[in-house]
């Protein structure tokens, strides 16, 4: 039976071929009894006698019909017509991420690309949980929807559960060099983290624009794996945040063993690097199951729409990248936060001293004070005139002091004896006005003046300027 645009296979009507692999070619179809456009998987011709890539074929559309999660390809029907195996499935209206990251006009942002990686890991989670590893995890194997974004991992040719170890010759390499683990070069059996380092390849190539490994041949990208270690990110694109330079590192160390060992351990990390809705539910997942031959059957309705459920509404939506603050900027901006604040600290003194003026009397400015002492019971009098006159100074915040003028005035300051004792220095700006008087004069002019006395600084001398 030949296949062209227009043939039927079985009820799958074929439109346009839109690829294809080693294995099988793909096309655009129409469903005709439910009316659904599908893509339509066709193992090739050469292969329809060899019974490993028959296998190989059904095991595909086995594994794909056992998942359901919006981050993977879903199969609807598989047949055989004649001589030809086929399965249909799910059709994406989109590109392949190898087309996104090969577009000069297009520019893939971080951002962007920590979305999609964290909706494969969605993906990816789903199909480790289900003992299955894909092995073949690369930027083409990768469909972007056009309406909303959303990351779908796809071809599961050279899945295979964990526990297997058949559909491998002996001596083959499984795998796409660009994108393959060293493991796998090695002939080692693949494992979970083998899904983890390929992706690390892809997160690395979506920000850097081009795959650290990939050299003139084939086996010169597949040693490159083994021998090469690749520059950090943060290194070739200076803007990365540096967690995130960390994580790609560890998810492309050579030894497995080293590597993340799940996607919850990768999502836990990637959470110092952004955040996203799908991380934390990510980094609660169960770790990977090896279930026996007999439970891997096709999830019901029901499974698939819990599945499905909490998905949804995360996709494509942007994760929030944390944004770093190195030493340096802290230091400078306390810097600047101080001296923004001793600016408005002066401007604010300088507008008080503006706004009201020193009321000081003449007299005391010229040193004609009035000639009457007084000197705290115990002291001898002094009778020097101006020299200790007893006084009481009230202060532009409304306080007073009581006690005595000692050596003048000098360089606009006021030398003050404290009674009962102590000492301070205030300047003329900060005096309001003075009393001159002996103690009877005192308790003439200001009946209260032991209240006074009890509120003034006498009371409270760490206030004291200059003591």
């Amino acid at each position: 039976m030949s296949i062209v645009p227009g043939s039927k296979i079985g009820k799958f009507k074929l439109q346009n071929q839109l690829g294809g692999g080693g294995m099988g070619s793909v096309y655009k179809a129409r469903d005709t009894q439910l009316g659904r456009i599908v893509a339509i998987k066709i193992l090739n011709s050469q292969y329809d006698y060899n019974i490993e890539n028959i296998e190989r074929f059904e095991r595909e559309a086995r594994t794909l019909a056992s998942l359901n999660h919006p981050n993977l390809m879903h199969v609807y029907d598989v047949g055989i017509e004649g001589s030809i195996h086929y399965f249909a499935m799910e059709y994406i209206e989109g590109k392949t991420l190898s087309s996104l990251i090969d577009d000069p006009n297009y520019e893939l942002t971080q951002q962007e690309a920590l979305r999609i990686t964290i909706e494969i890991m969605a993906g990816l989670r789903k199909v480790h949980n289900s003992g299955i590893i894909h092995r073949d995890i690369k930027p083409a194997n990768i469909m972007i929807e056009n309406t909303d974004g959303r990351a779908v991992l796809v071809d599961f040719g050279l899945s295979k559960y964990a526990e297997d170890s058949g559909l491998t010759s002996a001596g083959s390499i499984l795998g796409t060099p660009d994108y393959i683990s060293p493991e796998q070069i090695e002939g080692i059996e693949a494992g979970y983290q083998s899904d983890i380092y390929s992706l690390g390849v892809v997160l690395y190539e979506m920000i850097c624009g081009s795959n650290p490994f990939t050299r003139d041949s084939s086996m010169q990208t597949i040693r490159a794996h083994c021998n090469f270690t690749p520059p950090p990110l943060r290194k070739v694109e200076p803007k990365t945040p540096k967690e995130l330079s960390k994580v790609v590192e560890k998810m492309l160390l050579t030894d497995p063993k080293k590597r993340y060992q799940s996607i919850a351990e990768l999502a836990a990390d990637l959470l110092n690097v952004c955040q996203h809705p799908l991380l934390t539910q990510l980094t609660t997942s169960p770790g990977p199951a090896h279930r026996p031959e007999s439970s891997r059957q096709p999830e019901n309705d029901s499974a698939r729409a819990r599945s499905n459920t909490p998905y949804k509404h995360y996709m494509a939506q942007a994760p929030t990248i944390k944004r770093e603050f190195p030493f340096w900027h802290y230091f400078s901006g306390g810097i600047i936060t101080i001296a923004v604040l001793l600016l408005l600290t002066a401007v604010y003194i300088q507008k008080q001293k503006d706004s009201t003026a020193a009321l000081i009397p003449p007299e005391i400015k010229a040193y004609k004070l009035p000639v009457i002492t007084y000197t705290p019971e115990g002291d001898s009098p002094d009778t020097d005139g101006i020299i200790n006159p007893s006084v009481i100074i009230q202060l532009k915040n409304g306080q007073h002091l009581w006690g005595r003028v000692q050596d003048g005035i000098k360089h606009n300051h006021l030398i003050i004896g404290l009674f009962p004792k102590g000492k301070a220095e205030y300047g003329l700006d900060d005096i309001e006005s003075l009393i001159m008087a002996d103690s009877e004069a005192v308790a003439e002019k200001l009946p209260k003046a032991e209240d006074i006395f009890k509120n003034s600084y006498l009371y409270h001398p760490r206030s004291l300027r200059g003591k």
